[in-house]
């Protein structure tokens, strides 16, 4: 805008920046369980250290972690590493919600299976089977039978 004072033209304007952020930013939830299949009454690990804001301005502030599917949530934190123990065999689903500083918040959720199996028992070990394996085919009487010939043979 153009105003005149006194014969003499000023330009009176206004500078205004304007900020402007696209709106692709993206809340991900998502989370990684170790062990990936869990035994009954052995603690799992959940981290969703994965999960982002793609907006380089905003934060994950809360982690709400429902273990079992069962709409109450079991651990809310700041956090994103949780532990939880399974005390019963089957499948779970397992839900994270985390929410940003926007404002408004915002919040993303994501949701993964984990099998909980009954007590595993151990695999044995090499030593173990082949010590069963020989035990197997000499038995008791083959072993002594060896020595007594080996006996025989010193005399």
């Amino acid at each position: 805008m153009i105003e005149k004072f006194k014969g003499i033209s000023i330009i009176v304007g206004i500078i205004s920046v304007l900020f402007v952020r696209e709106a692709t930013a993206n809340l991900i939830a998502d989370f990684t369980t170790n062990p990936v299949t869990a035994i009954v009454n052995e603690q799992v690990e959940f981290d969703a250290s994965v999960s982002f804001d793609d907006d380089p301005f905003r934060n994950i502030v809360q982690y709400e972690w429902d273990f079992d599917a069962d709409g109450q949530f079991d651990f809310i934190g700041i956090d994103p590493l949780a532990f939880f123990t399974y005390t019963m065999v089957g499948d779970f689903d397992t839900i994270l919600l985390v929410t940003n500083d926007g404002n408004p918040a915002e919040t993303s959720m994501a949701v993964h299976s984990i099998h909980v199996s009954a007590q595993s028992v151990p695999e044995p070990s090499l030593g173990l089977l082949l010590g069963l394996t020989l035990v197997g085919l000499v038995g008791v009487g083959g072993v002594r039978k060896i020595k007594q010939k080996e006996a025989v043979a010193n005399t």
